[in-house]
């Protein structure tokens, strides 16, 4: 694979994981 399609990808992946978080943080109940 050629540097900028890795790069994109780990884009991608640190995108996805923002989001995943922000649900995370939704569906716990504060303490």
């Amino acid at each position: 694979m050629r540097p900028a399609e890795i790069e994109g990808i780990s884009l991608r992946h640190s995108v996805i994981c923002e989001q995943t978080d922000k649900v995370d943080l939704r569906l716990q109940p504060k303490t």
